[in-house]
């Protein structure tokens, strides 16, 4: 009797003890549960955000005129030259500006730099490319002309895409027309070659590298202002 008695006292404990058991399983369980679906809604909102901005931003580029395109920029700016000396002859200087408007534009329209190592420093004739200089340094002011089109041709196609053709000839109906002197004087009126030259004689030399950020506003609000 009293060995019934103490049994029955054991499985009501055990019981007891299984029940909060059982009860503390059951409220981690539901914890989890809940913990994981709030996981899940917070990536989901993470994920429906940066979605969201990056429409946003798509769209505001969309307005400003910026095509939002992506690709491998394959050119170097000795292609970029090559290709303004296939529309026609002309010197190290008128190259270098239009190899220059060529980045700024393709800067503020596509988001993207026209080739590799497209950096210009703001030199007292104007921006200059030293990856371009040194090509065409020996050169003087003589008139450049190619001599293996065929060559520069078949070269071209494969490095240049469409986005960057477009520019390119925009950029040389635009500019194509302006003599080497008048694209220097363009270029000593505006902003991201005259910001580089503050407190610079008008014959001093520097190096100072002109703005990527400044190219591409500046030309962008130009070409939204018109």
């Amino acid at each position: 009797m009293k060995k019934s008695t103490f049994l029955n006292k054991s499985l009501k404990k055990c019981n007891k003890s299984h029940k909060k058991t059982l009860l503390f399983v059951g409220s981690l369980s539901f914890f989890l549960s809940w913990f994981i679906l709030k996981v899940v809604r917070y990536h989901d909102d993470i994920v429906h955000y940066n979605t969201k901005e990056a429409n946003r931003m798509n769209a505001t580029k969309e307005r400003e005129g910026v095509k939002t395109v992506e690709y491998d920029v394959k050119s170097t700016m000795i292609d970029v030259a090559y290709w303004f000396l296939l529309q026609e002859s002309m010197s190290h200087k008128k190259i270098q500006k239009l190899c220059y408007y060529g980045q700024a534009w393709s800067c503020a329209l596509l988001d993207k730099s026209i080739a590799k190592n497209a950096v210009f420093e703001a030199w007292v004739h104007g921006p200059v490319n030293q990856e371009i200089w040194a090509a065409f340094r020996q050169f003087g002011w003589q008139p450049l002309e190619l001599t293996n089109r065929d060559q520069v041709e078949k070269r071209l196609k494969s490095v240049f895409n469409k986005y960057q053709l477009d520019v390119l000839n925009a950029v040389w109906e635009t500019y194509g027309d302006l003599s080497a002197d008048e694209l220097e004087s363009l270029t000593h009126n505006e902003l991201p070659w005259s910001e580089q030259r503050h407190a610079l004689g008008e014959f001093e030399n520097c190096n100072r590298v002109i703005s990527e950020k400044t190219m591409k506003s500046y030309y962008l609000s130009k070409q939204i202002n018109g």
